[in-house]
């Protein structure tokens, strides 16, 4: 269907609209309210804005890369159409290290936490999981003398 359009309308407006679905599939995705507000339409929006985003994102790669080579200077073909696969790359590898990241706080946090078994059993939203796993990593740091933002020392911010 979005090759078809890309055929008609040319690759740069066919990239657009793939980038704007691809923005509107995580939008779906990012602000869907809790199932406690909208029930069972939920999981019907979740799922129309991941199959938008796989919608998109068909069109997208190919698209890309021969939007990339036609735009590219003679001889330089190959350096503009690496760029594509390199930045997924990079962004995998950004996705994984802050998981690892998250994961570590996490896993701290719950460590040093005497009432972790409060969050058993109940749904809780990322944010206050996070919040909370900040907060107790600044409980234990200040525990063991251990600067948690040293560029404070170096701005002299608070």
């Amino acid at each position: 269907m979005l090759g078809a359009y890309v055929d008609r309308h040319g690759r740069r407006k066919g990239l657009i609209l793939s980038l704007t679905l691809m923005a509107i599939g995580t939008a779906c995705v990012a602000f869907v309210p809790g199932y406690a507000s909208i029930g069972i339409a939920v999981p019907v929006i979740v799922l129309l804005g991941r199959l938008l985003q796989s919608f998109s994102a068909g069109v997208e790669l190919g698209g890309v890369w021969v939007y990339l080579a036609e735009i590219a200077t003679p001889g330089r073909r190959g350096f503009s159409c690496s760029w594509q696969s390199g930045s997924q790359q990079v962004a995998v590898i950004f996705a994984a290290s802050l998981g690892v990241l998250l994961n570590q706080l996490l896993m701290l946090a719950q460590a040093e936490a005497a009432d972790y078994t409060a969050f058993e059993g109940e749904a809780v939203d990322l944010q206050a999981v996070i919040t909370r796993a900040v907060e107790k990593l600044a409980l234990v740091a200040s525990r063991r003398d251990i600067e948690l933002w040293p560029c404070r020392s170096i701005t002299g911010s608070s």
